[in-house]
């Protein structure tokens, strides 16, 4: 299961490789790396994303209209 998830990861991230910058998919990236460990968007999540991502807030709302 794990090894389809990683690669509709990646199918994903090349995607929208064309579409946005470097940033938004390394935000993408960190955002399901995270995930890995807390399935939720809990408040650990968060905590642990802004570890490797500090401006994600400001890259989120940059993909308004991604559903994650």
């Amino acid at each position: 299961m794990k090894k389809k998830v990683i690669l509709l990861i990646i199918l994903f991230l090349v995607s929208i490789n064309y579409i946005y910058a470097k940033e938004i998919v390394e935000y993408v990236v960190f955002h399901q790396f995270c995930h890995l460990k807390y399935k939720t968007h809990s408040k650990k999540f968060y905590e642990m994303l802004k570890k490797y991502v500090p401006n994600y807030e400001t890259l989120a709302r940059q993909l308004p209209n991604l559903k994650y």
